[in-house]
This record gives C-alpha cells, sequence and structure tokens, in this order.
C-alpha cells in the first residue's frame, strides 16, 4: 500500500485556501503522485520518505504533520546541498537519465 501525503490546514479534512493553492502552483515542484494523490498539494510519500526522515528527522508516516514542524522540515530541506543528496542517496536527476 502507498502513502499518499496532502497538504492541509487540519488533520480532520483537506483544507487549503486559495493562497495554499497559488503557492504550490507558483512553486511548479513535479512530484509523484499515487493513486489518489499527485496534483496540487499532494504526493506519493512513499517514494520520499526515506529521504524526508533522513534530511529532517520527520517521518511522513505520521497521520498529522503540524505547520510549525513542516516549515521546520522546509528550512532543514532548504538548507541541504542538492548536489550531495543527489550523490549520497543516488538519485538521478531528469538532466542524468536524459
Amino acid at each position: 500500500m502507498g502513502l499518499d501525503t496532502f497538504a492541509s490546514r487540519s488533520p480532520e479534512d483537506i483544507v487549503l485556501s486559495k493562497e495554499d493553492i497559488q503557492a504550490f502552483t507558483d512553486a511548479e515542484i513535479s512530484l509523484c503522485g499515487g493513486l489518489f494523490s499527485g496534483y496540487g498539494g499532494s504526493f506519493r510519500g512513499k517514494v520520499y520518505a526515506s529521504l524526508i526522515l533522513s534530511i529532517t528527522g520527520e517521518s511522513l508516516y505520521a497521520e498529522w504533520i503540524p505547520p510549525e514542524t513542516v516549515h521546520a522540515m522546509y528550512d532543514a530541506l532548504a538548507a541541504c546541498d542538492p548536489e550531495d543528496t543527489v550523490a549520497e542517496w543516488g538519485i538521478l536527476t531528469i538532466h542524468q537519465m536524459t
């Protein structure tokens, strides 16, 4: 079974403001989608779970991750060196695949 991960302001329901949706659109981030995810503020978390845990110390398997924690996760991801991460994890970038 996969781990579809959704952004939301509420632990009970998927709730995003117009500004939230616009932020995802503006970011132009293309993440792997799952059966029920893969649009706007959602992605297939299982694909990224180990990487995220390694960099941020947080698990995507948590039922709810508060916004403050997500912000700290963002800071940790922004601080890591993408080239070092690619080398450490053996990740192929689109450029390397072509």
